[in-house]
């Protein structure tokens, strides 16, 4: 509910990498003829708050339908276009990153969630495998830019100096030791028994904490206004990257029973 419902805000009230795909004249310049006309068609700021509104409400019905615990049809198929769109987000963010795959990867709890509440039941195997997947791909991209592997992205840095103690070299080498804790958590969670547990237990507090720190930073940075919702909006949508982990922590200590 959180990521979809953040989400939904996001549309709402900021900027979503849309033009990144419209305004890309390598993709539209050798398929349409009119390339100017397309731009005043589609380009508009106006024309892409409107598509950005219309997404967002479908990623807010998504949200309140997570409210009841049946899953009719038709909340399957708004589930199925929330996660299309939510993937469709994550390819043009790794669009504007070069197309890295460790942004890609990164966004990989976020855009598979809909999609796997729609169409599996949430304590079969196939499921709980999925959420693993996605849990271990989420923590390498984020550990791909922690570690240094791609450049050290200046957030990363901004959100420990404000949080930590911490000078830049120390607050470089906090995200190096940080990145190699999300490249140990993607392994042993396919691991049974408590090297498992004790990865799904650093990755709930770590997604918490870093999506939290969102909010932190904007806090003790002293920003107000929009600046303080587009860090609480950031906030509710990285929600999941604390949550998931934990459903997964509590389904195998009840496994364990």
């Amino acid at each position: 509910m959180c990521i979809c419902g953040g989400h939904a805000l996001r549309h709402f009230l900021f900027d979503v990498p849309y033009r990144a795909l419209v305004w890309d004249e390598k993709i539209w310049g050798r398929t349409l003829k009119d390339w100017s006309g397309w731009l005043s068609s589609f380009g508009d700021e106006s024309v892409l708050y409107t598509i950005s509104v219309v997404l967002g409400i479908v990623l807010l019905t998504a949200a309140i339908s997570l409210i009841h615990p049946d899953f009719p049809k038709w909340k399957k198929r708004v589930l199925l276009f929330a996660s299309f769109i939510l993937f469709g987000i994550t390819v043009l963010e790794s669009k504007e990153q070069f197309f890295r795959i460790g942004q890609f990867m990164e966004g990989s709890i976020q855009w598979t969630l809909p999609f796997l509440l729609a169409y599996y039941s949430p304590f079969r195997e196939k499921f709980l495998f999925a959420l693993k997947l996605a849990v271990s791909l989420t923590f390498v991209g984020h550990g791909l830019y922690a570690f240094g592997i791609y450049p050290i992205p200046g957030h990363f840095l901004d959100m420990v100096l404000a949080l930590f103690p911490l000078d830049e070299p120390q607050a470089i080498l906090f995200l190096k030791v940080a990145g190699v804790l999300d490249f140990l958590v993607a392994v042993l969670i396919f691991i049974p028994g408590k090297w498992a547990k004790y990865a799904l237990m650093y990755a709930t507090v770590w997604g918490f904490l870093t999506a939290l720190a969102r909010l932190a930073v904007t806090i003790e940075l002293g920003s107000e206004g929009e600046g303080l919702l587009w860090g609480l909006t950031q906030t509710v949508y990285r929600l999941g990257h604390g949550l998931v982990p934990l459903f997964l922590y509590h389904n195998l200590k009840k496994k364990r029973r």
